[in-house]
């Protein structure tokens, strides 16, 4: 892991927050844990986590709307949900209201490592996309010819204003 990815962990039961914190740290990952739902908001908006496991039934404020406040303040953690009360349903509802991923309780420390890597595969490429459009919206064409430099971006522009006219030039 090229990069050291900070991760909550909203879980009431502690075993599964210790368990978890020691073995991602062990990973690579820089983790936090929380006991309920408030506090798991609370965390994520004060600090910028990249990612957030999320148990589905917590107190004082469930997973799902953990993620409703995460996507409607527009903060930018991907949350990956577990639950030991999976069902088809509620998993469908996580994902289209924005969850990256769900697990099903009791699950192997792998396969979380696995979803994780995944995610954060996902989250650089995610990120690449963006630089690449910054880039490109950087960068100015005429006739297939791309420019980057800021003197033929401005012989570009040039070219857009006069190329229209039916002047010869020499």
């Amino acid at each position: 892991m090229s990069r050291r990815y900070r991760v909550l962990v909203a879980d009431d039961e502690e075993g599964i927050r210790f368990s978890l914190k020691l073995h991602l740290e062990d990973a690579g990952y820089a983790v936090e844990g929380v006991a309920d739902g408030e506090a798991a908001v609370q965390a994520l908006r004060d600090k910028d986590f990249d990612f957030c496991l999320c148990d589905l039934r917590m107190p004082r404020l469930d997973g799902l709307g953990v993620l409703r406040a995460v996507t409607g303040e527009g903060l930018r953690t991907r949350i990956l949900f577990m639950s030991a009360h999976a069902d088809a349903g509620t998993a469908l509802q996580a994902i289209e209201l924005g969850a990256v991923d769900y697990l099903a309780k009791p699950f192997e420390t792998g396969e979380v490592l696995f979803r994780l890597q995944r995610a954060a595969e996902q989250l650089a490429l995610s990120q690449r996309v963006g630089q690449l459009q910054q880039a490109l919206g950087e960068q100015v064409s005429y006739a297939g010819i791309i420019a980057r430099s800021e003197p033929m971006q401005r012989v570009f522009r040039l070219i857009g204003k006069v190329a229209d006219y039916k002047t010869t030039v020499l």
